[in-house]
């Protein structure tokens, strides 16, 4: 009896492992904006993401001057201002762009996580500096653009609705980053306390350390589906700049979670071992 409360015991503690690790986490990389930031400012050097914000920024710039032009807009201008947005997301001055732009989509998602956003609206990336950079290089090459300075660029990246819908969960997750690691120590410490003997307990600590680590192979092997999942369902039409940050940020998951099966693996192993070194009759009594 005592055996098998133990080894319930150690399955609870397996079935909780994951979410204590995304928790944590979720407390270090994605509430404190700091650290948010540094995570996806690599991005800034993503071909993938400047291809992105060049064909938003070109498109936004090209519908502007279209609707202020007498005729249609000939492909030849279509072509200076889609080469000019290219030329802007490549400056070097996008990367301190980025960074500032996405401390303002943190604190857009946190107001929701928190209650306190409009739920009727986006978390979006404001693309309206970028823009305005590539309206001057536009007049500096002589098109009439001087009637855009007042547009604004936003592009959304999350419904404010479909956040608001997943509040619930972010708290349970954040929750169990303070709560999470107490509950699993006082479960793995009456596992150990109840099974018999010094073997037994051994074998106890063994368990609890393969837990943490199949636990962090899990979260390791979650990530992907994690990303496809929060970009399908962010509410927005085009995911592809969605699921580019959602990638990097999830990637970061990774390294996290490897450093506990690295640490955890070897005691697990170490654990058994020792259990299962004969010693003399005396010293098995328990």
């Amino acid at each position: 009896m005592r055996i098998l409360a133990a080894a319930l015991g150690l399955l609870l503690a397996t079935v909780l492992a994951p979410l204590v690790i995304t928790g944590r986490w979720t407390a270090t990389k994605v509430e404190h904006t700091d650290a948010y930031v540094a995570t996806v400012a690599p991005l800034a050097s993503d071909p993938a993401l400047r291809q992105q914000f060049g064909q938003a920024l070109g498109t936004a710039a090209a519908e502007q001057l279209a609707q202020r032009l007498p005729v249609g807009m000939p492909s030849s201008l279509g072509d200076l201002v889609r080469s000019t947005a290219v030329a802007v997301v490549n400056q070097p001055g996008f990367p301190a762009y980025w960074r500032s732009a996405n401390r303002q989509v943190h604190r857009q998602f946190l107001a929701i996580m928190d209650g306190h956003g409009d739920p009727s609206g986006f978390v979006y990336v404001d693309a309206t500096p970028m823009l305005h950079e590539m309206f001057g290089q536009l007049q500096e090459k002589g098109l009439p653009v001087q009637t855009l300075v007042d547009v604004r660029l936003q592009i959304p990246v999350a419904s404010d609705a479909r956040l608001a819908q997943q509040r619930g969960r972010y708290h349970l997750v954040t929750g169990l980053a303070a709560y999470g690691p107490w509950l699993w120590g006082l479960i793995v410490l009456a596992a150990i306390a109840i099974a018999p003997g010094w073997r037994g307990r051994l074998r106890a600590v063994s368990g609890a350390a393969l837990a943490v680590a199949v636990g962090a192979v899990v979260v390791m092997a979650a990530r992907a589906p994690m990303t496809s999942y929060a970009a399908t369902h962010s509410g927005v039409g085009d995911t592809d700049l969605v699921h580019l940050i959602l990638q990097v940020v999830l990637d970061s998951l990774g390294p996290y979670a490897r450093g506990f099966a690295v640490v955890a693996l070897p005691v697990a192993i170490a654990a058994l071992l020792i259990s299962l070194v004969p010693l003399g009759r005396r010293a098995e009594v328990d």
